[in-house]
C-alpha cells in the first residue's frame, strides 16, 4: 500500500469550495485557456480558466490576455469529482478595504 492510498481523498473538500474566489498564479497556457494554482502548497490544485470566444472577453489567444507566472483572482465554479478536474471564471481583483 503506498502512503498516498493510505491518506484521505481531498476532493471532496475542494468541491465544498464551490463559489470560493481565491488567487494563484498561472502554471500553463493551453489553446483554449489557462491553468492556475489554486493552493498554496506544493502539491495543490490547479483549475482551468477558459479564455477566449464570444462569452468571455475579446481575447482570442490566451497568451495575448495572460502570462505563466501572472498572479489572477479566479472563483472555483465548478468541480467535476470523478473527473478531478475544477473550472475557474475571473474574478475582479479584491480592492482596499475588501
Amino acid at each position: 500500500m503506498s502512503l498516498k492510498a493510505a491518506q484521505e481523498d481531498p476532493w471532496p473538500q475542494v468541491a465544498q469550495r464551490i463559489g470560493e474566489v481565491v488567487t494563484g498564479p498561472v502554471t500553463y497556457i493551453v489553446p483554449f485557456g489557462v491553468f492556475v494554482h489554486v493552493e498554496d502548497r506544493e502539491d495543490g490544485f490547479q483549475g482551468l480558466v477558459r479564455i477566449g470566444g464570444p462569452a468571455d472577453t475579446p481575447v482570442e489567444r490566451p497568451e495575448d490576455a495572460v502570462r505563466v507566472g501572472d498572479i489572477l483572482t479566479v472563483k472555483i465554479t465548478d468541480v467535476d469529482l470523478p473527473g478531478r478536474r475544477i473550472l475557474l471564471s475571473l474574478a475582479p481583483a479584491p480592492t482596499a478595504g475588501s
